[in-house]
């Protein structure tokens, strides 16, 4: 939703051609701008492949074993090609 703000606030600056714009969420109004050329790209999380993880992780905790201090989550980057295909 932000990256949507900054659109609309940049639609008005001399200089909106030179500004890229790249949202995070990729909702259903990211992408529709990002078809209209109106905002560059946007990050697409996985909730759902998250929660999962989340899950199981949590299960291991509550077993006792132990867990990465970081566990890297699969995140994709829309485009106007990638929304296209």
């Amino acid at each position: 939703m932000m990256a949507l703000g900054a659109v609309e606030a940049i639609s008005f600056s001399q200089r909106k051609n030179e500004i890229i714009i790249v949202g995070f969420d990729a909702i259903k109004d990211s992408r529709e701008a990002i078809l209209k050329n109106i905002m560059h790209a946007s990050v697409a999380q996985h909730p759902e492949e998250m929660g999962k993880i989340s899950v199981e992780f949590a299960y291991k905790v509550i077993n006792g074993e132990s867990i990465p201090s970081e566990i890297p989550v699969r995140i994709e980057l829309i485009t106007k090609e990638s929304l296209q295909r």
